[in-house]
């Protein structure tokens, strides 16, 4: 069983390797594990499957994007623009900034 505080010292060692990646924290059972997120797969044997006895994760994340549309006569009504760029846009852009937010546990 590894504690948090195993994982925070492996976390610490493991950005000290990987310093331009993002790493977090999660609970897995009655385990700490460390999880990677990243843009693109990473290469063979870049990232290490443990630090320090702590289980390392990895996570393919491609990085959110929006698609601003431009408003036409269709779009006449400022209401109908709006809703329809908070249902296609902004709501889509949250869930994924909340699910990422989900995967890691804040120290």
């Amino acid at each position: 069983m590894t504690t948090l505080e195993q994982a925070r010292a492996a976390k610490d060692k493991l950005k000290a390797q990987l310093p331009e990646t993002t790493i977090g924290i999660s609970q897995e059972g009655e385990d700490y594990v460390l999880r990677v997120a990243l843009l693109e797969a990473p290469a063979p044997n870049t990232i290490p499957a443990e630090v320090d006895g702590v289980k390392v994760m990895t996570e393919v994340v491609p990085m959110p994007t929006i698609q601003v549309v431009e408003a036409t006569p269709w779009f006449a009504d400022k209401q109908v623009y709006l809703t329809t760029l908070d249902k296609f846009a902004v709501q889509p852009a949250k869930k994924a900034y909340q699910k990422l937010s989900g995967l890691f546990k804040k120290d």
